[in-house]
């Protein structure tokens, strides 16, 4: 009995020595791993070497892309929908059939009129025998000739109309709305499908009467879709004569989609218009520029330590701002790494 006891404290012992030592060896792994500042250790940056950059005015406009052919298509001739032969999202080319609607009325009409043809045609074979032999008066052959001709137009438009029966695309399309379903009774002027061709696109911008002076017909300039990732170019077909809600006026231009069509009617999109001569400025990434007390501030290494330098800034190029004042080419400026740096900080780059 003294026996198993002996050997049941010194378990004991044992497990509670393995614990306190995984633990005292868990406590130097976290205080090794948690960052001690060292005033004295320069802190690794990333830094660019201000240069001179060439610079040109750039207005940017913000428009919705819109489909360059849009159009609804309707029936000419009342009638019943047989069959719906294209859905939404189906692409289309020109005189293909789209919808069919019931010609069964029209059919009959046609063959009747060719029934009165052939009659007609007898007759006017006949009063040509009989007026040769002077047997009949020449005025019942011209009136035989005359109901041959009109029922020969009948039967023509007839034919037109059970043509005009079937609703075809009138140019390469995509449909975009459908708005008949079979069954149902389409009337002239009631549309039943539209159709929109993207292969081409109109931007559409509104521009303030003070900078409408910057645009004239045929000139071009970068276009951007960022929700598909693209960028091009269009060419301005029509600058507004009369203003709109706000003063502004209306601007479009026309691009080209690119070749799967990834810009859709109706995305926002981009307009970009350089004016003025180009110029040397000084241009530091916009994320570089701090704010210190209200004033804009940028960090410069001098001597291997961080000096937070007072600036001016101007007006922003896309992801750049332009240093008025401040900043001489040729000094390193910090472009990163913040959190742990202030004024006065060493620092090294790599």
């Amino acid at each position: 009995m003294n026996k198993r006891s002996l050997l049941i404290t010194l378990s004991l012992l044992l497990l509670v020595a393995a614990v306190v030592f995984r633990l005292v060896k868990n406590k130097r792994t976290v205080e090794e791993a948690v960052f001690r500042y060292d005033p004295d250790k320069p802190l690794l940056v990333p830094a660019e070497t201000l240069r001179w950059s060439q610079v040109r005015d750039t207005l940017s406009f913000t428009g919705t892309f819109e489909a360059e052919r849009e159009t609804r298509l309707s029936a000419e001739i009342p009638g019943k929908v047989l069959r719906v032969l294209a859905d939404v999202g189906t692409e289309v080319h020109k005189g293909q059939a789209l919808i069919e609607l019931d010609a069964g009325l029209l059919r009959l009409q046609l063959r009747s009129t060719e029934i009165q043809l052939e009659g007609l045609q007898a007759d006017v074979s006949r009063y040509a025998v009989l007026a040769s032999a002077d047997a009949v008066q020449g005025v019942q052959l011209e009136k035989a000739n005359l109901g041959l001709r009109t029922a020969q137009a009948q039967r023509s438009l007839l034919l037109e109309q059970i043509e005009r029966m079937t609703i075809r695309a009138p140019f390469n399309a995509v449909v975009s709305a459908k708005l008949v379903e079979t069954g149902n009774y389409a009337a002239p002027g009631v549309p039943m499908m539209q159709l929109t061709d993207i292969s081409k696109l109109r931007f559409v911008m509104n521009v303030p009467e003070r900078q409408l002076q910057y645009f004239r017909r045929d000139q071009i300039a970068d276009l951007r879709c960022d929700a598909c990732n693209w960028k091009g170019t269009g060419k301005v077909i029509s600058i507004g004569s009369k203003s709109g809600p706000g003063n502004l006026f209306p601007v479009h231009f026309r691009a080209d989609n690119t070749r799967d069509q990834m810009i859709k009617a109706g995305m926002f999109g981009k307009a970009f218009l350089p004016v003025g001569p180009e110029g040397r400025v000084l241009t530091v990434p916009s994320s570089a520029v701090l704010s210190e007390n209200g004033e804009d501030a940028i960090y410069v290494i001098e001597q291997g330590k961080a000096v937070l330098r007072p600036v001016v800034i101007g007006r922003r190029v896309g992801q750049n701002a332009i240093v008025l004042r401040g900043l001489d080419a040729g000094e390193v400026m910090i472009s990163g790494g913040f959190l742990d740096l202030y004024d006065g900080a060493a620092v090294r780059t790599e």
